[in-house]
């Protein structure tokens, strides 16, 4: 069964350098959002196979295990064309079939224009507009498609099933300076393969493509059994109300995003209008529940009531003060500082180092972690000052050897003499 987490829904986890909080991060995913023992579902395992294909391959293992040439509401009505199309997008089924149908069709079946063609002509629409593969392509069909999945159309329901030691529950990312909204939410990103395009302009081609924080949601909304936010959106407010709450108070429906250096982005661009969302009162299920219309897809969204969103951020790179307008309102923060373990060689040395640093900065931001020494022989203390320890107060001094080696002499750490062999570097003895 699973454990209930003790933290806010959402979280930041803040500290200096080494004090363990990607390890907490790592720590939370195997110990609350990881299910062991337990069997993937049919639709889960047929939905996970045939996203790897493209969905011109899928279309023509549907054609190519049928007995007889297929209408266009025939093929989507397959099992595994349902699986391969994302719930979220706006676009007929019969639309996206037909698109790519058109642009794999044999010279005698379309009338599309030639930069949007394709190719591989692997299809052929007989005078009733029914599709079969074409003749000349049968023959090579399993090196064209992949005779896996092949047989996954032949059988759809009894191919996939599997069983699997664990199934996790959260989605994992590490913010960067140039991470956007387009890249977290939802964007229009160009397609470097052309036979996954579904929106093209010319030869260059385009798709809607949704961002982790999007699929973190959905993946939380499968867990109350919602397909798609349309599905969520027009249900009944108090069946909303009460999957949410049940949700809630049981561990294994909830789901988690764990964002690492959250502070490395800018949080306003990345969040854009659903930073107000993320708010407990605002989610979905709750007294406040508030939706919006996404800007590219118009698509009604909402943040599920049980979507941890749990981030770490790393306060020597910047002061937590520039963060609070932003997150202040909306996430929970737990410091996580070093650990004096009394019984390790280190820790008088560790304490040492932290304290000189905080009689020269009087800012805890800025101390040592314990990361740096966990595991770590007495044999290594001179290769953890001298690659780990003084690169670090480097940064922290600006490149000021001066105050380098104040901070370290404070802490009784004695220091090679050197010279222009050495190029003057700080080498701890």
């Amino acid at each position: 069964m699973s454990k209930k987490l003790d933290l806010h829904i959402n979280t930041i986890l803040y500290g200096p350098p080494g004090t363990g909080k990607t390890y907490k991060l790592n720590e939370y995913k195997g110990m609350f959002f990881t299910d062991r023992g337990i069997a993937v579902s049919e639709k889960d395992v047929l939905r996970e196979k045939v996203s790897e294909y493209p969905f011109w391959k899928v279309l023509g293992a549907v054609l190519g295990v049928a007995e007889k040439s297929l209408t266009v509401s025939e093929i989507v009505d397959h099992p595994i064309i349902k699986a391969r199309i994302n719930p979220a997008n706006k676009t007929k089924p019969n639309n996206l079939a037909w698109a790519d149908l058109q642009s794999y069709a044999d010279d005698m079946s379309t009338q599309l224009e030639e930069k949007y063609r394709r190719s591989i002509k692997l299809f052929h629409k007989d005078e009733e507009s029914r599709w079969t593969i074409a003749d000349d392509k049968k023959k090579d069909l399993s090196n064209i498609i992949d005779q896996e999945l092949l047989d996954i159309a032949f059988n759809p329901i009894l191919q996939p099933v599997q069983s699997s030691t664990f199934k996790t529950r959260y989605d994992f990312i590490t913010f960067h300076q140039k991470y956007s909204y387009e890249d977290f939410i939802e964007g229009i990103k160009p397609l470097l393969r052309k036979e996954d395009s579904e929106v093209q302009s010319g030869d260059l081609q385009f798709e809607l493509k949704k961002g982790i924080f999007y699929n973190s949601c959905l993946e939380a909304l499968r867990l109350v059994g919602y397909d798609s936010f349309d599905a969520c959106y027009k249900d009944l407010p108090e069946n909303r109300v009460a999957k949410f709450e049940t949700a809630r108070s049981n561990p294994a429906l909830q789901f988690a995003l764990f964002i690492d250096e959250i502070n490395r982005a800018n949080i306003s661009a990345v969040f854009g209008e659903l930073i107000t969302l993320l708010e407990d009162d605002k989610r979905i299920g709750s007294n406040n529940e508030m939706w919006l219309e996404l800007p590219y897809s118009n698509e009604k969204f909402c943040v599920p009531g049980n979507l941890f969103v749990i981030g770490t951020m790393n306060t020597a790179d910047r002061s937590i003060a520039l963060l609070d307008i932003a997150l202040r309102r909306r996430f929970e923060f737990k410091a996580l500082y070093p650990e004096y373990m009394e019984d390790e060689w280190w820790a008088p040395l560790l304490q040492a180092i932290n304290q000189a640093i905080y009689n020269w900065k009087k800012n805890p931001d800025f101390f040592i972690g314990h990361a740096f020494f966990i595991n770590r022989p007495e044999t290594d203390r001179s290769k953890i000052l001298n690659t780990k320890i003084i690169p670090l107060l480097y940064e922290y001094c600006q490149n000021n050897s001066v105050t380098v080696k104040s901070v370290l002499s404070e802490a009784g750490i004695s220091l090679k003499q050197t010279g222009i062999k050495e190029n003057f570097q700080i080498i701890a003895e």
